[in-house]
């Protein structure tokens, strides 16, 4: 006589963990408490969730028609943000495909 090997989840039909109909993916970060502040009341205000608002946030910013971001000349990867140029209005910039440039709040 063979012995079945047990299925973890139990052994009736629809027993164990359900599987997630969520396509998002979790992500965790720590925010200063000025973000914190800025979020929440951004939440009062508008009636998003927290996560709502992350997400529509990064979904701005990190777009590639997004004004604010400098990208390479030679590969189009987004490089820096225009808000960390320095006050001079110039910063010297190194992209991961190995271009060195000059990028300024005018370009």
């Amino acid at each position: 006589m063979i012995k079945e090997k047990k299925q973890h989840g139990g052994a009736r039909p629809g027993a164990g963990r359900k599987k997630s109909d969520n396509a998002k993916k979790t992500f965790s970060c720590r925010l200063s408490d000025q973000v914190e502040s800025l979020l929440s009341d951004f939440t009062e205000g508008t009636g998003l969730t927290k996560t709502q608002l992350v997400e529509y946030s990064l979904f701005n910013s990190l777009s590639y028609n997004n004004p604010d971001v400098v990208y390479c000349p030679d590969c189009g990867k987004p490089v820096v943000f225009r808000s960390m140029i320095l006050p001079t209005g110039e910063c010297d910039v190194k992209c991961r495909c190995g271009r060195e440039f000059m990028a300024g709040l005018s370009d």
